[in-house]
């Protein structure tokens, strides 16, 4: 299964769940510091039960068709090592199967 994220917003701060993938279960708080741009931190439990934390920079993204995609320069800070870029696209509610 691929990694699935639910995010919401409140004012300049934003939130998500994830799951999916290696991860059981994680968990993002992140604001925004500038109009497309963010700070985060992310951390989750994977499913051979190994605790990670991390930070990102994002940047976002609203396609023509109006879907809102995010690029990540994240890093880990704990329970893993290294650094990357991922990027994400808003898929429509009921656009993919699991």
């Amino acid at each position: 299964m691929r990694t699935r994220f639910h995010f919401w917003q409140n004012g300049d701060a934003f939130y998500a769940d994830y799951f999916g993938g290696d991860v059981r279960e994680g968990h993002i708080i992140g604001r925004f510091t500038g109009d497309r741009t963010g700070t985060l931190l992310y951390h989750c439990i994977t499913k051979d039960r190994t605790l990670k934390a991390g930070r990102a920079v994002a940047t976002f993204r609203l396609s023509d068709e109006g879907r809102v995609s995010m690029a990540l320069e994240w890093s880990w800070i704990s329970g893993g090592e290294g650094a990357g870029t991922s990027f994400y696209e808003e898929i429509p509610e009921h656009g993919w199967n699991v």
